[in-house]
């Protein structure tokens, strides 16, 4: 708006108003400064008047506004508190139902829990709680002897406190992932785990747990048939629970002890353990474990010819079971009331989530009227924004002809980059269609000549001999459907719409299955597969990717190998990578051509050593699915003396390799 001080008077010159040739004379009008200025004033107030009422109405809605906002922040932190607050006690209280089911020996209305426990928890990013909901879930799944995911759950437990740096609950992970081992006889794989969480608890003074996993460790070593090694275990278990002052876990380290005494046939020492451990039953009232070492003292008096002894311990154990017996219907008339207890939590939760519903409906009314005025104060800027624009475009002609050059120059710069974008998709379908035809024609060729040879010479062949045949059409049906499946992630992730899922991969299995892919096309060449696996090479990478990359340079390797040729295949642990080499001792390449293999603009088309054509696409798509694994590739060639193809992979962060190549 212009002020006063902005305005300058000045002389305005006397008109003169002609009437007419011949009538009067010419008259003279004069306009004062004054009067003039004052038009010009008014003309001004009357064209601000809407701008200034527009600007209070704005002023106003700002001001509501600011109101709002000087209050909302408080209730939301309030609310924040409060629902972060409800979720911990939802957590536990989830927690402590599905321990509750899983004691009674509910599994799926324990597992419901847990499952409940581990979402409260993500909500507030509660780490400790996530990694216990993690462990209860895998005992859950123990109980339901699903230990393959039990072991996935328990992987990732581990991945949480490691990731907290909490050595003391490592060690617990390692232990409890030793148990799932040791259940499913995988005994080397359990007495690694339970020698690294032995150390991490030596390491943090955590005495209990170094005797835990010694009494594991026996059991392990008594398994594989070592009762030596296993009665060491033992009595370090043993010797560590009397320091402790541990009764009870003294009385399981004697029971222990008196069953490697049998297994070694030293009786007399298996009675001499067993009575002291009854004795310690008998003082903590112990039941389970009092039955485990009367039996074991009716076998050792049996084998030491005491009839007599055997028979009375016999009559203990035999009474204390009935007890056992009687004891456990009670337990199930306090498993009841337990049930009870839950279905009240269960009340008490649901009640708990209706008041968070109400709070959060609360803020969310809260919101919309934040939300209102927002768009309300929006509106009256954007109308002041208009108003002015309005009156500024009489004047600003030229600046509006630029500001559009310079949009429509936008947009032609727009427009350049999606016809880009829409020729390199097309360079990318055509890629496609072109690894399509190169990777399926080997099998599906295959597949052709065996089920017309089948065709031609059915009413010659045997029984058995049908029969290999359907199996080996079977076999390369197979091989076609994983090659199809492949291809399709391929086409996937070149649309950006594929899903990576890193994991801890066995490159080992890895290999040798792509090899089975391979060994129809090797073996109409008499060629000669073999390989050299590292058996501690896990790598941290997309499985489906690193499977495609495995069957286009094993499928190359074979192509320009020469008859009664050989392929190797190495699997080597360079950390922190897992490295993987394919070499032929066929045709080799020319050193002018190799820089052309990972260009994707070059004619790579090639002949291999039997007249086998390939388009060389497959190896484009090997450099992609390498680098999306964040690993290298590359190639050493000579010709007429073969080819190396190679390409490294991240380790994998769980299976942490040491400097003498095992695994921890």
């Amino acid at each position: 708006m212009t002020t006063a001080g902005d305005l300058t008077f000045r002389t305005i010159p006397t008109t003169c108003v002609e009437r007419g040739p011949d009538k009067e004379p010419c008259v003279k009008a004069t306009v004062s400064p004054s009067t003039l200025m004052s038009n010009r004033n008014a003309k001004r107030r009357r064209m601000w008047r809407p701008c200034r009422a527009l600007l209070a109405l704005c002023i106003l809605v700002l001001s509501a506004l600011a109101n709002a906002a000087d209050g909302l922040p408080n209730a939301q932190d309030t609310l924040q508190r409060t629902a972060k607050t409800q979720a911990d006690q939802k957590t536990r209280t989830y927690d402590s139902l599905g321990r509750a089911y899983l004691q009674q020996e509910l599994l799926d209305s324990a597992m419901v829990n847990f499952l409940n426990a581990l979402s409260a928890a993500e909500e507030i990013g509660a780490k400790q709680a996530i990694a216990v909901s993690y462990i209860n879930i895998a005992n859950v799944l123990i109980a339901q002897n699903d230990r393959s995911r039990a072991m996935v759950y328990l992987q990732q437990a581990l991945a949480v406190h490691r990731e907290q740096a909490d050595p003391v609950n490592m060690g617990a992970c390692y232990n409890n992932i030793a148990a799932v081992y040791l259940g499913s006889d995988s005994l080397l794989l359990a007495r690694s785990y339970l020698d690294s969480a032995s150390a991490i608890y030596a390491a943090t003074g955590k005495l209990q747990g170094v005797a835990a996993c010694e009494q594991n460790l026996g059991i392990v070593e008594g398994n594989l048939g070592d009762h030596n090694k296993a009665f060491m275990h033992f009595s370090r278990a043993l010797e560590l629970n009397q320091g402790l002052g541990d009764a009870y876990r003294m009385a399981i380290s004697l029971s222990n002890i008196a069953f490697t005494h049998v297994n070694l046939r030293q009786y007399r020492d298996a009675l001499a353990s067993g009575s002291r451990g009854i004795a310690l039953c008998d003082s903590l009232g112990i039941s389970d474990t009092k039955l485990d070492l009367l039996g074991i003292l009716v076998a050792a008096s049996d084998s030491l010819g005491d009839v007599q002894q055997a028979y009375h311990y016999l009559k203990l154990q035999k009474a204390l079971a009935d007890s056992l017996g009687q004891q456990e219907q009670q337990q199930r008339i306090l498993d009841l009331e337990r049930r009870y207890d839950s279905e009240r939590k269960a009340a008490e939760i649901t009640g708990l989530q209706k008041d968070l519903r109400l709070q959060d409906s609360w803020l969310e009314r809260n919101r919309t009227t934040t939300r209102y005025l927002t768009i309300t104060a929006l509106l009256v800027l954007l109308l002041l924004v208009i108003y002015w624009r309005l009156y500024r475009v009489r004047t600003s002609s030229a600046r509006v002809i630029t500001e559009k050059n310079s949009a429509l120059e936008r947009a032609n710069a727009d427009l350049r980059k999606t016809t880009e974008q829409l020729q390199a998709s097309l360079a990318t379908k055509n890629r496609f269609f072109t690894v399509l035809a190169h990777d399926l024609k080997g099998p599906i060729g295959t597949y052709r000549s065996v089920s017309r040879g089948l065709e031609d010479s059915i009413s010659e062949l045997t029984r058995q001999q049908v029969q290999e045949q359907v199996h080996f059409l079977s076999r390369s049906a197979s091989h076609v459907h994983e090659l199809l499946e492949n291809l399709l992630l391929w086409a996937t992730s070149q649309t950006g719409n594929l899903i990576f899922t890193p994991r801890e991969v066995d490159m080992d299995v890895l290999v040798h299955r792509s090899i089975s892919l391979a060994e129809d096309s090797a073996a109409r060449k008499r060629i000669t597969i073999t390989v050299n696996s590292d058996p501690d090479a896990y790598a941290y990478s997309d499985q489906n990717m690193v499977m495609v990359v495995l069957n286009n340079l094993l499928s190359n390797a074979v192509r320009f190998s020469l008859p009664d040729g050989r392929i190797d295949v190495r699997v080597s642990v360079q950390h922190p990578v897992i490295r993987v080499a394919v070499t032929d001792f066929g045709i080799g390449i020319e050193a002018h051509d190799l820089p052309k293999l990972f260009d994707i603009g070059m004619d790579r088309k090639t002949i291999g050593s039997s007249l086998e054509k390939g388009s060389g696409i497959g190896l484009i798509l090997c450099q992609e699915f390498v680098a999306r694994n964040n690993g290298r590739i590359g190639v050493e060639s000579a010709p007429s003396q073969g080819s190396t193809f190679w390409f490294t992979l991240p380790a994998s962060p769980i299976f942490e390799v040491q400097p003498n190549g095992q695994g921890s």
